[in-house]
């Protein structure tokens, strides 16, 4: 068996490129997984690890070209499949022009199972507009292309494949290391050490890039608001993104910048031990990853009401408005939301029983891959 992953890197789809690492180490021996990407990686060292784990790894990307990038990629892709000889594709994109693009080039190329998964309910960076609207026009024709068709999430599967049946849909839950995740006071003590949080300093905390999509402006004025009862309240802030100099600039014009900590990466199963609140009142209408680790991490969570229900996994969450002075209901939300040690520690494996445990992510991929019977007998005569 030999499979493909497209679209893999360590920065267009939050948490995929960890999942692969994950996938390569625990997958049966007799299975050959390779990977390719279209976007250069932040970090050359993680293409290394790739391969340490027994991956080739090909740039199929179209770099320095104004126009018709994706049809050098697509030519790019078509080309490499034809030349390895792929059982299987696995394509992961959120926006249905890349999506269609890759799947037409597996078509062409003969792969028999061509697997079509999108992990997101909307696309984010530049000219995003335009993209959402050439993608609401392009996304009805991926029935074409794919042979099995996966989601994160109900909100994500509307999204990419409105006209496929939900039966037909293969639902794979975004798994997370939940033991990586329980409450450790320790963990937690050393962290805010090292940040230099206060004692006594309530923590809120967002993991998210820095983009339109995240809300920054509105964490700021939850933040301003629980400051004018307690002023030594603090915010962590961890992510990139293209905004990261605006939020900052905008932070030392409100009068922030003592109270609000920019962490641009580490452990963020280590960061979220040391806050005592998470916040994600973000535009987006599916939801990320990390909601589900900061529920691992036991900690009180105040989401948009733009976010999913399915979002809810445990009862530490709460929905909330994000409009015109909204802060103060969830300034209200967060002061009279306190959630002790003891029941911080029942966060992870709370989350493992609803399902959401890496060990069974994983056996879901691996699943995906398995020929059908069919297509053995076939081959047999």
């Amino acid at each position: 068996m030999k499979v493909l992953q497209v679209n893999i890197d360590d920065n267009t789809i939050a948490g995929l490129y960890q999942m692969i690492c994950r996938i390569l180490r625990k997958k049966p021996e007799d299975m050959v997984m390779d990977a390719a990407f279209v976007y250069p990686f932040k970090d050359e060292s993680r293409i290394r690890r790739l391969e340490k784990y027994g991956a080739a790894v090909y740039d199929i990307g179209a770099y320095g070209k104004r126009f018709g990038k994706m049809m050098q990629v697509r030519k790019n892709l078509t080309d490499l499949l034809i030349e390895e000889g792929y059982d299987i594709v696995h394509i992961h994109s959120n926006d249905a022009y890349e999506m269609r693009m890759l799947a037409a080039a597996a078509k062409k190329a003969g792969v028999p199972k061509i697997i079509l998964h999108v992990h997101a309910a909307q696309i984010t960076g530049r000219y995003n507009l335009l993209k959402t609207i050439r993608h609401k026009i392009l996304c009805r024709a991926l029935v074409m292309y794919g042979t099995e068709f996966a989601s994160t999430s109900e909100a994500s599967a509307k999204w990419m494949f409105p006209n496929i049946d939900d039966e037909d849909m293969i639902r794979i839950r975004d798994g997370i290391s939940t033991a990586a995740y329980h409450f450790d006071e320790t963990v937690r003590e050393r962290i805010r050490d090292e940040l230099d949080i206060p004692e006594k300093a309530m923590l809120i905390g967002n993991v998210s890039p820095f983009d339109h999509q995240s809300n920054h402006e509105f964490m700021m004025d939850v933040l301003a608001e629980l400051m004018t009862k307690k002023p030594e309240t603090m915010m962590l802030l961890v992510g990139d993104g293209a905004l990261l100099k605006e939020v900052k600039q905008e932070s030392a014009a409100y009068g922030l910048s003592k109270n609000i900590i920019f962490y641009k990466g580490g452990k963020i199963n280590e960061l979220m031990q040391a806050m005592d609140a998470f916040i994600f009142p973000g535009s987006t209408k599916d939801f990320s990853p990390v909601i589900l680790q900061a529920q691992a991490a036991g900690l009180p969570t105040f989401l948009s009401e733009q976010v999913p229900e399915e979002a809810k996994v445990i009862d530490t969450v709460e929905f909330l408005p994000v409009k015109k002075e909204s802060e103060l209901v969830w300034a209200e939300h967060i002061r009279k939301r306190r959630v002790t040690p003891k029941k911080r520690m029942q966060g992870a494996a709370r989350m493992k029983r609803a399902g959401y445990g890496i060990a069974r992510t994983i056996k879901s991929y691996v699943n995906l891959y398995q020929l059908d019977e069919e297509d053995t007998e076939s081959e047999e005569e």
